[in-house]
């Protein structure tokens, strides 16, 4: 009786040691699978050419990425590169190096835009949007030869052959473990890097501009005057656009306020009154720009410019509803019109006491700026633009109803339904949000009329459903540090 029950004894205690055993080695899958995930967003974000990029796969086991075969990695998948994102050499609980796949539009190589609304083109178990997953491969199964590098000797079932479908569940031998990064909490991170940076510059310049920001860059060009709401400008506009006092050139000027006016009805309500009225003053353009003393002022390059831009945007009035490129095309010929027209409809004054030129390192063409400048859109408080006295008051801006703020800095979340970033819109509602416009609780403004409430939620915050734009304020680095 004794020998039966130490044997009991044995073999219990030998199934608790070995599930022990299991936990241990399961509790040290996951936390190197952590680490690994870790290590790979903190380089992501990091990445001073390319931020959200990931290093290729190591597909020869020495820890270190493999270089690019032209624009691409040579594989999309192996194992982790510990040595390229300064790891320790990670094992799972089984003593196997991790393996990894990643998302081939983020790769660390500049050939297309990388930014919130680059995709991830992986999944797991059927759910997409996922830029890369580390996988922890247990220990062989049957038939695997784990002295190759091939996925298949590591991997099993849907994770086997080297795709962009995974899985976490599989028969027979399966028993590999997984970690995901989604573009959310990896674009999450970036767009407060981006925003930070934005805020940083900007307040950079400020320090060297008497405390005054400078205009931003019009979503849509206006006739005449300043705005103080867009995207910010290549180089710092501190130029006071001031109206012309000639009469002849004040009726002009309206005249080309009405033809954008009655543009932007006719695409937003395209019935035949609003066809007829858009005809209509596009007609009105053209007759004053052909007739003196207007002609006289400007120019004649610039009056058959302006000739032929009223005739660009009569010409979308021949269909009802209207070509999206027709209206895309007048567009682009108002705009450029206006440019060429600054300085006889707004004659500009610059304030001198303001910056030439963005702070070194800051808004450079040419880098990954160039991914996210559409994204980025910047409000300055009337009393602190150009010209003005640098103190807000009452025009000072506000995030959620509270602050005083000299400047805001808006970082686009990606897309949400119903928006078409491929079509430029004043206001930019393809881009921002609002959740309550009505009680002023709006991130989509004109960029002319001066707007002060903007809104941002945290992603655990219900109205980040509606709104997921991050706003950042600026005021000389006193609070918003």
């Amino acid at each position: 009786m004794l020998m039966f029950v130490s044997a009991a004894s044995f073999v219990f205690l030998s199934r608790l040691n070995a599930a022990s055993q299991q936990a241990y080695r399961d509790q040290q899958t996951m936390r190197a699978l952590k680490e690994a995930k870790e290590a790979l967003l903190g380089r992501a974000i990091a990445d001073a050419n390319r931020p959200g990029s990931l290093p290729c796969p190591d597909t020869d086991n020495d820890g270190s990425s493999q270089l690019f075969a032209g624009p691409n990695c040579p594989s999309y998948v192996g194992r982790l590169p510990f040595r390229t994102i300064d790891m320790n050499d990670l094992r799972d609980g089984s003593g196997e190096r991790l393996w990894y796949a990643m998302s081939s539009n983020y790769k660390d190589y500049d050939s297309g835009e990388l930014n919130s609304d680059t995709p991830g083109l992986i999944s797991v178990d059927g759910n997409s949007d996922i830029v890369a997953v580390v996988v922890a491969p247990g220990g062989a199964g049957a038939g695997q030869n784990r002295v190759s590098n091939s996925v298949a000797d590591y991997l099993e079932d849907a994770n086997s052959d080297g795709d962009t479908s995974y899985a976490t569940s599989g028969g027979g031998n399966f028993n590999d473990r997984i970690i995901i990064i989604t573009r959310t909490e990896l674009m999450a991170a970036i767009e407060q890097r981006i925003a930070r940076e934005a805020t940083n510059c900007l307040d950079a310049y400020a320090i060297g501009s008497g405390t005054k920001y400078p205009f931003p860059e019009a979503l849509t060009a206006p006739a005449c005057g300043n705005v103080t709401f867009g995207r910010i400008s290549g180089v710092p506009d501190r130029d006071v656009n001031v109206p012309s006092s000639d009469p002849d050139v004040q009726d002009f000027q309206n005249d080309l306020d009405a033809l954008q006016a009655a543009l932007n009805d006719y695409v937003a309500n395209p019935d035949a009154t609003t066809n007829n009225t858009l005809q209509s003053i596009a007609d009105d353009v053209k007759d004053a720009a052909d007739s003196e003393p207007l002609k006289t002022i400007l120019g004649d390059p610039l009056s058959e410019q302006m000739k032929s831009m009223a005739e660009d945007v009569k010409d979308v009035a021949d269909n009802l509803p209207p070509v999206q490129a027709d209206v895309d095309a007048a567009q682009d010929a108002y705009d450029a019109a206006i440019t060429a027209a600054t300085t006889i409809l707004c004659p500009p004054t610059t304030d001198g006491a303001m910056l030439a030129a963005w702070p070194a390192g800051c808004f450079i063409a040419g880098t990954y700026w160039d991914d996210w400048q559409n994204l980025v859109f910047y409000q300055v408080a009337d009393g602190y633009k150009p010209g003005s006295a640098a103190t807000c008051g009452a025009t000072c801006l506000t995030i959620n109803g509270t602050g005083s703020y000299r400047a805001t800095v808006l970082v686009a979340g990606q897309s949400m339904a119903g928006q078409d970033r491929s079509v430029a819109q004043d206001p930019p509602a393809n881009y921002l949000e609002e959740s309550d416009p009505a009680n002023g609780k709006s991130n989509v403004h004109t960029g002319v009329a001066p707007v002060i409430a903007f809104e941002t939620y945290r992603r655990s915050d219900t109205l980040h459903t509606q709104v997921n734009d991050l706003v950042l304020c600026m005021d000389g680095n006193t609070a918003c540090n």
